[in-house]
Order: structure tokens, then C-alpha cells, then sequence
């Protein structure tokens, strides 16, 4: 069996890996990632039969790892936090371990790896995973009107605007609403199909946007509707946004 361990800690890499073998000696451990880059770049050569994934990477969530491939493999979540664990369960987790993880926990998740194996044959397994994988976002956000609660649908808003230490709902009609969510929140709750972080301050949607314009050394500005300042949009950021457009 091919095991994949994507850990940005060594000596917890280490331990992981003996307490494997230990478990396994005829087990194949890949070679170990420490950041989202390698692991996507092991992941999209080689198909292991488990990962063992670390969620706090040296260059981010390891849940970035799933906005950029497509994983249908079982995967032992390994943290120190557990506030983490419901998300965890929407990507093909079996196993939510904290750490230092010893031989126990080990065994009981490569228990419950086993019989996830017995209960489902290859083809419904894949099944099982792939709709695991299939993200649910929000459809609408409840904001504030007066003493009133009122339900904005997503279709319904512009763009995400952080200024000062509020965040603001800004709709196509040009209402705006404070909600109690900072922009990276956001970014994973609502479909990446339709809102693009173009910067540190704007959310926006797809219907938002009204021109690209060249500014400075592969920058691009950007003009919203409903009207506002300009955004410049980074050299780095900016293929994202062009090949997001055009998807």
C-alpha cells in the first residue's frame, strides 16, 4: 500500500512515518511534502492508497491542496487543533487525528481505514469519496436592517468589501450591508466559480466586473459595478483573474 505524509514539521514527520512502518513494514511511504506546492505536485503525479495530511502547511492551509486538484483518496487529517474537524469531514477525511499522535491513535485509524475498505468495493468507494468532495457553499447571507434580519441571496451581491475593521456586503443595487465574516472566511464559503479575491480589500463577483485595463509591470486595474475606486490587481494575481473570467 502507498502512503503519502504531507507534514511541514519534521521531527512530527518523522514520528509519523516510523509509527507506519512500525504499524506496516511493507507499506511504501512517498516521498513527504511540507508545503500545498509539493504536495500538489506529488498528488498529481502519483495516486496513493492513504494520505496522512497535516492542515497548517509551511505555505498555507492544506486545504488549498483541494482547490487545486481533485483528490478521491481517503485522507487521516493530522493537527494540533481540532476546531478544524467539521471541515475536515468535507474532503474525503476518515480520520481526524490531534497531535503527538502515538501507536494508539495510529491503529485505531488504520482500523477504521480497514473497514471502510470491507464495507466498499473500489467502484462505490470512489463514489463515496467523490461526493464527499463535492463542497456545499452558502446560497444566502441573513444581514441587519434596522432591528430587521433580512436574507441576500448570493446572486443578488457585487462584491465583499473589507475597509476599516468591517466588512461590507455590497449588492448589484448598491445596498450595502455589514456581515460578521473576514474575506478569507468568505473566500471558502461562497463558489470560487463566481467571486475572485482580486486583492486585500475586494470579493468580487463575476457580474461585478466591468473592464481590465493594463497598468504597471503586468498589473491590471479593475472597475466594478456599482461604481467605486479602481482596483489594481497584482502581476501575480493577475492570470488567475483573466483565466477565472474566462471559465
Amino acid at each position: 500500500m502507498k502512503i503519502a505524509i504531507i507534514e511541514d514539521e519534521p521531527l512530527a514527520a518523522s514520528n509519523l512515518k516510523k509509527l507506519v512502518k512500525n504499524y506496516d513494514s511493507t507499506f511504501t511511504i512517498l516521498p513527504i511534502a511540507d508545503t500545498v506546492d509539493q504536495a500538489v505536485a506529488l498528488l498529481s503525479e502519483v495516486e496513493p492508497d492513504l494520505i496522512f495530511l497535516d492542515i497548517e502547511l509551511a505555505d498555507g492551509s492544506s486545504f488549498e491542496i483541494f482547490k487545486q486538484i481533485k483528490i478521491n483518496v481517503p485522507i487521516i487529517f493530522t493537527t494540533a487543533y481540532d476546531h478544524y474537524s467539521i471541515k475536515a469531514f468535507e474532503v474525503n477525511s476518515i480520520a481526524y487525528l490531534l497531535k503527538p499522535i502515538n501507536a494508539e491513535k495510529l491503529e485505531d485509524a488504520f482500523s477504521h481505514f480497514d473497514s471502510m475498505k470491507k464495507a466498499f468495493d473500489p467502484k462505490k468507494l470512489n463514489l463515496a469519496l467523490s461526493e464527499l468532495n463535492q463542497t456545499s457553499y452558502k446560497s444566502n447571507f441573513l444581514v441587519k436592517r434596522g432591528n430587521k434580519l433580512l436574507p441576500i441571496e448570493v446572486d443578488q451581491i457585487a462584491y465583499f468589501v473589507a475597509s476599516d475593521k468591517w466588512v461590507y456586503l455590497v449588492t448589484h443595487d448598491n445596498e450595502q450591508f455589514i456581515v460578521n465574516y473576514n474575506l478569507s472566511e468568505l473566500s471558502e464559503l461562497i463558489n470560487p466559480k463566481n467571486f475572485f479575491r482580486v486583492n486585500r480589500q475586494y470579493l468580487v463577483s463575476k457580474k461585478s466586473i466591468g473592464w481590465l485595463e493594463p497598468y504597471f509591470k503586468g498589473q491590471v486595474c479593475v472597475s466594478l459595478k456599482p461604481e467605486t475606486e479602481v482596483q489594481v490587481v497584482s502581476r501575480k494575481v493577475t492570470p488567475e483573474l483573466k483565466e477565472w473570467l474566462t471559465n
